[in-house]
């Protein structure tokens, strides 16, 4: 969980349960926890277990964050071809950054409370991998 005074964002999602900050510190005490965060996914039809508008508001109470403070997941892509989704779920400010794509990498800035999503076109990573893989290819 990364924290500013006005934003947060963890790699996959918030905690469904209620926890306190003492227990986000301590996280490798709380296994289940810590698997939560880094792998759940925001509650759709395939995924009824996720977490829910409930969860990103009882999240942002145990950060100490405003009401409607980003906060800013990696999981749960919202289409194949995206790499930036704002107000997800019809929760405001609970966005996606989702960087897995080759064709594009994805970033938020926050400044002066406001979020600006970016989002780049890795033409030189591209090219590298390219090359890469048709060097791998020519060796078999």
């Amino acid at each position: 969980v990364v924290q500013g005074d006005d934003f947060a964002a963890c790699h996959g999602a918030p905690v469904r349960s209620k926890v306190n900050l003492n227990v986000l510190i301590n996280i490798r005490r709380y296994p289940g926890i810590q698997s939560e965060l880094v792998w759940n996914r925001l509650r759709q039809g395939n995924r009824p277990t996720g977490y829910s508008k409930g969860s990103v508001k009882r999240f942002r109470r145990t950060l100490n964050l405003p009401k409607h403070a980003p906060l800013i997941v990696g999981h749960t892509p919202q289409s194949d071809e995206d790499t930036l989704w704002l107000n997800v779920g019809g929760i405001e400010g609970h966005h996606i950054v989702y960087s897995a794509h080759m064709h594009r990498l994805a970033a938020m800035v926050m400044s002066e409370g406001q979020v600006t999503p970016l989002e780049f076109v890795p033409e030189a990573a591209l090219a590298f991998l390219k090359d890469a893989v048709a060097a791998d290819l020519q060796k078999k």
